[in-house]
């Protein structure tokens, strides 16, 4: 497996379900006492941005949260014996920015947890622009974009957009974010063979750093939640941008992981301020075990199906 990271990647996707009637992507979250999934102290590979159990994070109900679907909807548990042999010999690329490294983490903790003696190599593939060349030789691909998408001032990545042959120093981004989505989707008809590839897109990843977002004081942040938010009662206003990228994306080749709502919920999963990176509060990532964990059961249950 590898992991491309940029943050002005271009990506996109497809509402869908594991089953005809079952919308895995509603529900609510529960407490389950044989959560988490692995152990993160045991897992070598979750960098220190995730690591909150290791850097200090004193509550550990937020590690016990497991999704429920509504209705009859079963979310499959995870064999990751089964999904290493479904995808032997075969190349499995998470393609984006932080948030597909955080997704990318949990699938090796899920996958070194189910075999922890399996042989490792690393590639080191480069920049953006030339590991892009290594996504059509993949057989999985798992794209992710948005989050770098509004950042202004110091934290902006980019110095100008090129808007076809236009050069020019900024734009509406919601703007840049549709231009850019219709680019990728028509890279993705010209050039996916459904029949060789699977492609997914990771949804919109939620952030916690407001509490009005979920009721509260605005200068409440993720900092100090201990609880996710009850998806049978909470209001979920979907942003233009996931509205965007279900109207541009190409229905028939690639599938979309939903995961904004069920994200939206976990304000308490975020690492805040523990993680290897102390003068920050993160409320953008998550812990690791954790809600990625989820996002990979999902894609593994569209895998099976």
């Amino acid at each position: 497996m590898g992991s491309g990271l940029g943050p002005g990647l271009l990506c996109f996707a497809l509402f869908a379900m594991v089953s005809e009637g079952c919308n895995m992507f509603n529900g609510s979250w529960l407490v389950d006492e044989s959560y988490p999934l692995y152990d993160s102290g045991k897992c070598p590979f979750i960098r220190k941005e995730f690591d909150c159990v290791k850097y200090g994070r004193p509550d550990k109900k937020y590690l016990r949260y497991r999704w429920q679907p509504d209705g009859e909807c079963v979310l499959p548990a995870f064999d990751g014996m089964e999904m290493m042999r479904l995808w032997r010999g075969k190349r499995v690329l998470f393609v984006g920015d932080s948030l597909s490294l955080n997704m990318y983490n949990s699938m090796l903790c899920l996958l070194y947890a189910a075999n922890p003696y399996g042989s490792l190599s690393y590639v080191d593939n480069g920049v953006l622009f030339e590991a892009s060349k290594e996504w059509l030789s993949a057989d999985l691909l798992i794209f992710n974009s948005w989050h770098w998408w509004p950042r202004t001032g110091p934290t902006q990545p980019w110095d100008y957009i090129q808007d076809g042959n236009l050069i020019v120093k900024d734009m509406d981004r919601t703007l840049a974010f549709s231009k850019a989505l219709t680019t990728w989707a028509n890279w993705v008809r010209s050039t996916i063979d459904p029949y060789a590839k699977k492609v997914f897109y990771q949804g919109v990843s939620p952030s916690h750093y407001h509490g009005n977002d979920w009721g509260e004081s605005f200068l409440k942040s993720c900092s100090g939640e201990s609880e996710p938010l009850d998806g049978s009662t909470y209001t979920y206003k979907p942003s233009p941008q996931e509205a965007i990228v279900k109207e541009i994306i190409p229905r028939e080749l690639v599938t979309l992981l939903d995961i904004t709502f069920l994200s939206e919920l976990r304000k308490d999963a975020h690492p805040s301020k523990y993680s290897g990176i102390r003068s920050r509060n993160d409320c953008s990532h998550w812990c690791l075990a954790g809600l990625p964990d989820t996002w990979n059961l999902l894609l593994y249950a569209f895998l099976i199906q």
